[in-house]
């Protein structure tokens, strides 16, 4: 995966450049590198809390959720 993020190019104005900081949007690593990261987030933030959350729903990339205090 590494190497895949280290490898991406893009044309803008016939210069060629290096993304050097995540995926592009239209990337097939784009969603699975979000489903990771919003997984991770979701096993270390929303575990740690200590509120009650009526309802937590995601979908992809978006979040839903509510709390009860």
């Amino acid at each position: 995966m590494q190497l895949i993020l280290d490898s991406i190019f893009f044309v803008f104005d016939n210069q060629i450049y290096r993304q050097t900081y995540g995926t592009p949007i239209d990337s097939p690593l784009s969603p699975i590198m979000a489903d990771i990261v919003l997984e991770y987030l979701k096993n270390k933030v929303l575990k740690s809390l200590r509120i009650d959350l009526p309802f937590y729903v995601r979908y992809v990339d978006d979040i839903a959720l509510a709390v009860s205090i």
